[in-house]
């Protein structure tokens, strides 16, 4: 047996759940927010992409909330803070005007036909 051979440090197994840092949440929300609002003004391709931008708008909402309760406050938070504001505001107008104006029915019909 050679005792020149240098074996790798073993890290201790550990059962916690890591968590993202904080800037990892920020960027997030920022990328959420800039997908949000960009398919909340898509609204001429039909109704899923506006439940789209509402969904992600959400969940910007959440990552902001997330890096901002772990004490990161930076520009990227920010922006996504506001993005997603933004986006679930046009998204859930949008909706509420094509379920206005054209109908419950016609509005689901057209995002049927917008998923196909």
């Amino acid at each position: 047996m050679d005792n020149n051979t240098v074996k790798a440090p073993v890290e201790p197994e550990t059962n916690e759940i890591q968590t993202p840092a904080p800037q990892c949440y920020a960027v997030g929300s920022m990328v959420l927010g800039i997908l949000a609002i960009s398919l909340a003004l898509l609204n001429w391709s039909g109704t899923s992409s506006l439940i789209g931008g509402f969904v992600f708008g959400v969940t910007g909402l959440v990552f902001a909330n997330n890096a901002g309760k772990a004490g990161f406050r930076s520009g990227a938070r920010t922006a996504g803070l506001v993005l997603s504001i933004i986006s679930i505001v046009l998204a859930s107008l949008s909706i509420v005007a094509c379920i206005g104006i054209v109908g419950v029915f016609t509005c689901i019909s057209c995002a049927a036909v917008s998923m196909m």
